[in-house]
């Protein structure tokens, strides 16, 4: 179902998102820890999955933790916030309207 697979993408990107943001608040409260390396998540999108002609899966996000060289610099940390912060917005309204839609359908079939 096309609505489970919206809501499975904009949950897994809310995962990924999460998991960024938190990776930035680890670099920021570290940015004068001697020897400390920054590290960013990188979100990975996943292929769809399309079984037969009337299924079809999300593929989703899937997120990768990567260590970068370097000190931390703090314009990347919060520029990365407010992208990340932007993200984590959409897949939210992407979540309310599949949930919605969802909603809708079961009113319809009742």
């Amino acid at each position: 179902m096309a609505i489970a697979a919206i809501l499975a993408t904009a949950s897994s990107a809310l995962t990924a998102d999460s998991r960024r943001i938190g990776a930035i608040a680890d670099n920021l409260a570290n940015l004068s820890t001697e020897g400390y390396r920054p590290r960013d998540v990188r979100t990975v999108s996943q292929a769809p999955v399309v079984s037969s002609p009337s299924a079809f899966y999300g593929g989703g996000v899937r997120s990768v933790i990567v260590e970068e060289e370097g000190a931390v610099d703090e314009a990347t940390q919060f520029t990365r916030m407010i992208q990340t912060q932007s993200a984590y917005s959409l897949a939210l309204q992407a979540l309310r309207v599949g949930e919605a839609l969802s909603g809708q359908m079961l009113s319809l079939s009742a």
